[in-house]
């Protein structure tokens, strides 16, 4: 601590720790508490988008019983969400991350921030359901329901709540795997194997 200049007192450095230089932001940021958190904050996500699709499913469920106005393509549909979408999200973006943590792999960094891309699409596209059928349970789906069907429209209105919050928590964990790079002092474009967790 000593010979080093804080423009602001120490204990608002624990507060805010991005308040400070730019070196105090590289330091946390290249810390493996953050690194931690942030891989906590990315399972999260994962057990979101589970809950998110499960909620999903039930919502349809309860519509389609009730004889409301979806059909059974969208039941399946709602059903193969569930069914292909959590595998493939653990595959492509869930392993993706947590590999490329333990190697430290430009390349392994760039997938998953494509595939996370394909997932963050996915869950506005959810919250916001333009299509036909209700077979997510987006703010326009909600809304179309009847209110012969209420305790199925509040299912539509909880799963569209859930889809937002999934989407912001999931572009949160985006910017904060690009802040690793950038103020870690690693590029995209640059080796990583150099760069201590």
């Amino acid at each position: 601590m000593a010979g080093r200049y804080h423009s602001i007192p120490t204990f608002l450095d624990k507060v805010n720790p991005f308040s400070a230089s730019s070196s105090t932001i590289q330091t946390y940021i290249s810390s493996h508490e953050y690194v931690q958190r942030l891989q906590n904050v990315a399972y999260g996500t994962f057990l979101g988008l589970i809950l998110c699709l499960s909620w999903n499913l039930m919502a349809v469920a309860v519509l389609w019983s009730q004889g409301g106005e979806v059909e059974q393509e969208s039941l399946f549909l709602a059903v193969a969400y569930l069914v292909l979408g959590v595998p493939a999200a653990y595959s492509s973006w869930h392993r993706t991350l947590s590999l490329a943590f333990q190697e430290k792999k430009r390349l392994t960094f760039k997938w998953f921030l494509v595939f996370y891309l394909f997932h963050l699409a996915f869950c506005l596209f959810a919250s916001i359901s333009p299509i036909e059928g209700r077979s997510l349970t987006g703010v326009l789906s909600a809304m179309a329901v009847s209110s012969d069907h209420g305790f199925a429209r509040v299912l539509y209105f909880v799963g569209f709540v859930l889809f937002s919050y999934e989407y912001a928590l999931s572009f949160w964990v985006m910017l904060s795997v690009y802040m690793y790079y950038r103020h870690g002092g690693v590029s995209l474009g640059d080796d990583l194997t150099s760069m201590e967790p």
